[in-house]
């Protein structure tokens, strides 16, 4: 239920849109796009005769120590900057872009992110699907599960050229090792969805690290870009360290928000 509803509204939003406006306005006024994880959780709790209100207020556990807020926003910035910094130590030319303009613009994207867009996914992703998922099913497997998942739901978006994304293979990975990487996040922090969304803002800025020379020959043969491997390798170390069952360092998951019992 909660697949098809989150399919069915993004879908069927990015589609009616899309004919309505084109390719040309579609992120200015698209970010409900981004609402059908929300909405599909939102309904499925709501069917489920649980508590919506204690569901949506799992947003409340905010306080859970700055240095996960550090620890979030830190690796999605490495992430996105890798790419930049593999060809500055390759020795290619790159340009940092840190004026005032360009931070202007980030924390723009930031905030419309955190707000009104993207960040809002986490309700279902995380809140929702890997919280009840993981109950039952091994966590590191779920989070890869919910990666998978989550680059299907993007395919509109791809296939219609609206927004900037790499080829659909490498991006499908960068989601997984994402997946992996926020799971582990929520679980750490004790179903800390904020700080996720907070994360998940963060990865939404534009890089800051700009290749300006040649694209070195070693980057060209190889068949993913850094930033895959980049989500991949910090994916497979945080399964290492946490554990693939829970995902966390004492192995207790956190609860299921808005379940009855």
């Amino acid at each position: 239920m909660f697949l098809c509803v989150t399919f069915s509204f993004s879908w069927g939003f990015a589609g009616l849109l899309y004919g309505v406006t084109g390719n040309d306005v579609f992120f200015i006024v698209g970010a409900p796009f981004a609402w059908g994880p929300l909405v599909g959780g939102v309904v499925t709790v709501w069917l489920l005769d649980e508590n919506v209100r204690s569901w949506i207020g799992q947003i409340r556990n905010w306080r859970v120590g700055g240095v996960w807020y550090g620890i979030g926003i830190g690796v999605l910035l490495l992430r996105t900057d890798f790419n930049g910094i593999t060809a500055f130590l390759l020795g290619t030319e790159v340009t940092l872009e840190a004026s005032g303009w360009m931070l202007y613009t980030a924390l723009f994207n930031f905030f419309v992110t955190l707000i009104l867009a993207g960040a809002l996914e986490e309700f279902g992703w995380r809140g929702f699907a890997q919280a009840r998922l993981q109950q039952r099913y091994n966590a590191a497997l779920v989070t890869v599960f919910i990666g998978g998942i989550w680059a299907v739901w993007h395919a509109p978006l791809i296939l219609l050229g609206l927004g900037s994304f790499t080829t659909p293979f490498n991006y499908a990975l960068i989601l997984i090792g994402t997946s992996v990487f926020y799971g582990w996040l929520y679980n750490e922090t004790d179903g800390g969805l904020f700080v996720v969304m907070v994360a998940h803002a963060a990865g939404n800025m534009p890089a800051f690290i700009r290749v300006t020379g040649g694209t070195p020959h070693l980057l060209e043969s190889l068949p993913i870009t850094p930033t895959v491997l980049f989500s991949l390798t910090f994916a497979g170390v945080l399964i290492w360290y946490a554990g693939s069952e829970t995902l966390t360092r004492d192995g207790i998951l956190p609860d299921v928000p808005g379940h009855s019992g």
